[in-house]
């Protein structure tokens, strides 16, 4: 893994680009022999990061944005991550875009989190209730691109069977 980040760094992959590098890899290949994943400080500052979303307290509210049709991040895990952070006592607000992939849905969202965005630095979010909001696109045909990782094709088929 490490000499396939080396060649991403240096051909400066894009994300989609970088993702078909680990694609091949096994569970044991995405880590480093010999390390302890618990002590690797930059999981641990990415743990930190993320903690809101797995149920820790936030200092401000949370904006979640998912296309219901992601074959990179499930919307399980997204639906998960908003309960549990809810439960934790944060404001959190999510956004549901119906027949959306990853990419399609940051430029469809875009006035959303414009907007939540302008409130949070102009400290117009006063504590509000949780959300969870189900936003369909203008024009689905013209907001949705391909999927990015085509799960209804081999060698991507096979992952559906869980």
């Amino acid at each position: 893994m490490e000499q396939r980040i080396s060649l991403a760094t240096v051909a400066q992959s894009c994300t989609l680009a970088f993702m078909s590098m680990s694609f091949t890899l096994t569970r044991d290949e995405l880590i480093v022999p010999g390390q302890n994943p618990a002590a690797d400080e930059t999981l641990k500052e990415f743990q930190a990061i993320n903690a809101p979303a797995q149920g820790h307290s936030a200092s401000r509210p949370l904006l979640l944005i998912h296309g219901w049709n992601d074959t990179s991040v499930l919307p399980q895990g997204t639906v998960e991550a908003y309960h549990e952070s809810v439960a934790a006592g944060n404001e959190v607000h999510l956004l549901r875009y119906p027949g959306l992939d990853h990419s399609a849905t940051l430029t469809s969202s875009v006035p959303a989190w414009l907007e939540f965005l302008d409130k949070q630095f102009a400290g117009k979010c006063g504590r509000r209730a949780s959300t969870d909001r189900t936003i369909q696109p203008v024009d689905l045909a013209v907001a949705s691109t391909p999927l990015e990782l085509p799960l209804n094709e081999e060698p991507l088929l096979s992952f559906l069977a869980y």
